[in-house]
């Protein structure tokens, strides 16, 4: 669970009091039969291959013991392609026995679509900056933004790609205070960088009722939200609002912010602004 200096207690998507900002000196102005699917794996799209992918109805406890290594299908492949030999069975389950690896289940694994890697790919050469903003008590274990990070960390130096992650909460005129000073020391410190990209992540719930979002925490702890447009004024707080300019801008939010006709409006104004 994330938390704060303050502890701050988890945030979860639901109603929540619209709270305005008051401090102008704080912020401006087909045929085919269906099947479970997983929008992660990387056979059914994106990521890591599922269980479905794989042929298996159920996880079977003993492929998820601490001992067990797994090989995915583009691995197999590749290993197959380096060692020029014939087609094997894929054994995607493994375990070491007695100094031999020895497969889990019973038979090999029959994939259950169709298994492309791409060819080449090209990374960009340009300064990166990766910037995630997160409303405080939100979870931020296994976020996109740090998985991008990961991913990129290799083809460039510590110079040239940056990550910066940061908590922010203004649910009070206290904090919205404070706030405005956090964000206007690391619009400075960014913008002395002049990245080649920027790609920035907001990661922050909407309320239910309304599509506003959630800003952080009133006195009594409880979650506080503004309308879009007020909630873009206050966390894009000059000078960071020139970071924001000519990025990438990624809302992880919940979908109620599109789902209000008022909210969705307010929402594509800001960022085309």
């Amino acid at each position: 669970m994330a938390r704060t200096t303050v502890g701050a207690r988890k945030a979860t998507s639901g109603a929540a009091p619209r709270v305005k900002p008051s401090l102008k000196q704080a912020c401006t102005a087909s045929g085919r039969t269906a099947r479970p699917t997983n929008r992660y794996c990387y056979l059914c799209h994106n990521g890591i291959v599922c269980q479905y992918c794989l042929g298996l109805a159920e996880v079977k406890p003993e492929i998820c013991t601490s001992d067990v290594s797994f090989k995915c299908p583009g691995c197999h492949e590749l290993g197959e392609r380096d060692a020029r030999c014939k087609l094997s069975p894929y054994h995607a389950f493994t375990c070491n026995i007695d100094g031999r690896s020895t497969q889990v289940l019973e038979g090999p694994v029959i994939i259950q679509g169709v298994c492309e890697r791409a060819s080449k790919t090209q990374v960009c050469a340009e300064s990166i900056l990766i910037l995630h903003l997160v409303c405080v008590g939100m979870e931020r274990r296994g976020s996109l933004p740090k998985l991008l990070y990961t991913s990129l960390e290799d083809y460039h130096t510590q110079d040239s790609l940056v990550y910066e992650e940061v908590f922010f909460d203004f649910g009070t005129d206290e904090k919205l205070v404070r706030w405005s000073k956090k964000a206007s020391l690391l619009g400075v410190r960014l913008a002395e960088r002049n990245f080649g990209q920027k790609i920035i992540f907001v990661t922050v719930h909407s309320e239910v009722n309304h599509g506003d979002l959630f800003v952080g925490k009133d006195r009594n702890g409880n979650d506080v939200a503004m309308e879009v447009a007020d909630f873009v004024n206050c966390l894009f707080n000059p000078p960071l609002d020139k970071v924001v300019y000519a990025s990438t801008l990624f809302m992880l939010t919940c979908g109620h912010v599109v789902a209000f006709e008022e909210s969705y409006k307010a929402m594509k104004q800001a960022i085309t602004r």
